[in-house]
């Protein structure tokens, strides 16, 4: 829980980049996370066939909501003396597979419990920051726990979010069993003072469906979604930014989120394979997922990276 006001320790901006003059020459294309869990080979040899994309996406849910809900400290103790068991017995496989386990919560305690970058509010709320909007109407695509549209709505209050996953364990647990007492801190509008916002303080409705069938029409502020475009292929990625475009009012901002290709990251999603790593997924720079959007027809108004994630917030051209 950071209630810390400042800056984060770690954030670029590249909103100034002349999008125009940008090649792919000049960034290079993002890096393809190849390494499959092998519970998904697993599924694939037993089914004959390529586990569905639904399916994939319904395993990672589960892995990362119990990570999130796993005492690390308990969790790592009991793993430790598996361990031990195992030595003692000369039992080899398991002693391999209780090493992985541990390196596992090692990287998830680093990355998530010690640099906070899962959710990184402090950085995210340098990019969210200051825009021209007032009680917004948001619209997340691929809700998963809807932290960005908590953090939005705290940043500008009295607004109201629809959460959209086709997985309806989202709703019912990665966002339905979201802690209450996690602090969300905005600005008062009036006094200019922090103030400090809880789930239930803020206007969310759910609704599970496929974001190719949502009934909605151009009517949201803010149309945002956290770690999707790298899950699409370059001939799909418009196709992604369409889904942001076609529900955004005019003058709207579209915002999005994508995993930063970086060493910390590409070592996660090596060491953390077998629970995340289940469908297609890149790693990208901010200026890549940036000349994305430029191209998808979008003017780029914030550009940047944090500590795990890069960030546009951008509007139609």
């Amino acid at each position: 829980m950071d209630l810390r006001t400042g800056p984060p320790s770690v954030y670029q901006d590249f909103s100034r980049t002349n999008w125009k003059a940008l090649t792919w020459k000049n960034v290079g294309k993002p890096y393809l996370v190849e390494n499959y869990s092998r519970r998904r080979k697993s599924w694939e040899e037993r089914n004959g066939a390529q586990m569905p994309v639904p399916i994939q996406w319904k395993h990672m849910n589960r892995n990362l909501h119990e990570l999130f809900h796993t005492d690390i400290s308990k969790k790592y103790e009991s793993v430790r003396k598996k361990l031990t068991s195992s030595m003692r017995k000369l039992r080899i496989e398991d002693a391999n597979a209780t090493l992985q386990e541990i390196m596992r919560l090692k990287a998830w305690n680093y990355l998530h419990l010690r640099e906070d970058a899962i959710w990184d509010p402090r950085g995210k709320r340098v990019f969210f920051g200051e825009l021209d909007l007032k009680k917004p109407e948001i619209l997340v695509l691929g809700a998963g726990d809807g932290f960005d549209a908590m953090l939005l709505l705290s940043m500008y209050p009295h607004g109201h979010a629809v959460l959209v996953d086709f997985d309806d364990f989202c709703r019912s647990d990665r966002f339905g069993k979201f802690p209450d007492e996690y602090p969300f801190l905005g600005k008062d509008p009036k006094t200019g003072y922090w103030n400090v916002f809880n789930k239930d303080d803020l206007n969310i409705d759910f609704a599970v469906g496929d974001i190719q069938d949502l009934p909605f029409g151009r009517k949201f502020d803010i149309v945002i979604s956290s770690g999707l475009i790298e899950h699409y292929p370059d001939k799909y990625k418009p196709l992604v930014f369409h889904y942001h475009r076609q529900f955004l009012k005019p003058g709207g901002y579209a915002i999005m989120t994508s995993a930063r290709n970086h060493v910390q990251m590409r070592t996660f999603y090596h060491v953390m394979a077998d629970l995340v790593n289940y469908g297609y997924r890149e790693l990208m720079g901010a200026r890549q997922l940036g000349l994305y959007a430029y191209e998808s027809g979008f003017e780029l108004i914030r550009c940047g990276h944090i500590k795990a994630h890069n960030i546009i917030v951008a509007k139609e051209r």
